[in-house]
């Protein structure tokens, strides 16, 4: 059993998903990929992550791992993935950013929800007006 749940929304134009449950680098690895293989499975190339684990922060090499491990899996999955870590630390949500999008990763990091979904309102119509 794992120490955190997925809810799985989907939205016209992308996936938002929601994660509760304990920080961990066990929770954080299992739902990267678990986000990973629904986006993939249901065909969503966008999506909204809403982080919402609580307890204490990673470590930064744990960070650097996951999501470099996590980047290497989706790669060329994703054509936008907005980010929200409820309870993260600025400077560890940035890094980790800076970790995914620098692995090819289109991602952007936010305080807040309303801010994700203009971002990706933006992607959808950028997509739409220069589809490829």
């Amino acid at each position: 059993m794992s120490g955190y749940a997925l809810e799985f929304v989907e939205k016209p134009g992308y996936a938002h998903i929601i994660v509760t449950g304990t920080n961990s680098p066990e929770n954080v690895r299992g739902y990267i990929e678990e986000v990973i293989r629904r986006c993939a499975a249901s065909g969503h190339r966008r999506a909204l992550v809403e982080k919402r684990l609580a307890g204490r922060s990673l470590a930064t090499g744990d960070v650097f791992n996951i999501v470099a491990q996590g980047s290497q899996l989706s790669l060329g999955l994703f054509t936008a993935v907005a980010f929200v870590d409820v309870y993260g630390e600025d400077e560890l949500v940035r890094f980790a950013e800076t970790v995914a999008y620098n692995r090819g990763v289109p991602i952007a990091a936010f305080r807040e929800i309303a801010q994700a979904e203009r971002c990706l309102a933006n992607a959808i119509r950028a997509d739409a007006e220069d589809p490829i």
